[in-house]
């Protein structure tokens, strides 16, 4: 699958990547652990050498609902809270199925990026805020049913890779509803 998370095209990824693999030690997690559980700081930062993560949230009635995804071939962090600001998580990270990590602590990649890339928190930062916004935008500006064709369209396998329900969870519509979509536009 073609990279999910299109903002790593505006940064330097590679060096996420080299320094995880260089650095990292490897993780297993099992479908359904916790990389990072809402409310805590994280201490991870990690490259995805193998599955994926879902990002969720908790709503005020308790509903968990999936607010992003990461797979094979990119970082795993809650980068604003974790390596930006070293404040606690609104968001939890579980594995979306069996997946394999390059992990390395926070601390010590915010202690190199700080002597040798200084400007890689602050250029980071700025890209994943315009990728939210247009996220967030995209949520009054297009339907549902244009949202689903636009994902299927950029990522056709992910509706191999992840749940139904988290796929109809992240386009924030019920799983019924998803379903009548995929059988009006035959995909």
């Amino acid at each position: 699958m073609a990279r999910f998370n299109n903002f790593y095209e505006s940064i330097n990824s590679s060096m996420l990547r080299d320094y995880c693999l260089e650095y990292g030690n490897v993780t297993a997690y099992d479908k359904g652990a916790y990389f990072l559980h809402e409310g805590d700081v994280g201490k991870l930062l990690g490259f995805v050498s193998e599955g994926y993560f879902k990002y969720t949230a908790i709503d005020s009635k308790g509903v968990e609902s999936v607010v992003g995804f990461v797979f094979e071939g990119e970082c795993v962090v809650d980068f604003a809270n974790s390596v930006a600001f070293r404040r606690k998580s609104n968001v939890s990270i579980v594995a979306g199925c069996q997946a394999s990590v390059f992990e390395v602590p926070v601390v010590e990649f915010r202690d190199f990026v700080m002597k040798e890339h200084p400007s890689f928190i602050n250029d980071t930062s700025a890209v994943l805020f315009a990728e939210g916004y247009k996220r967030y935008l995209d949520i009054y500006r297009k339907t549902p049913t244009e949202r689903y064709i636009d994902l299927i369209n950029e990522h056709p396998d992910i509706v191999n890779m992840v749940t139904f329900r988290d796929l109809a969870s992240y386009l924030m519509i019920t799983p019924v509803y998803l379903s009548k979509i995929r059988k009006k536009v035959g995909r």
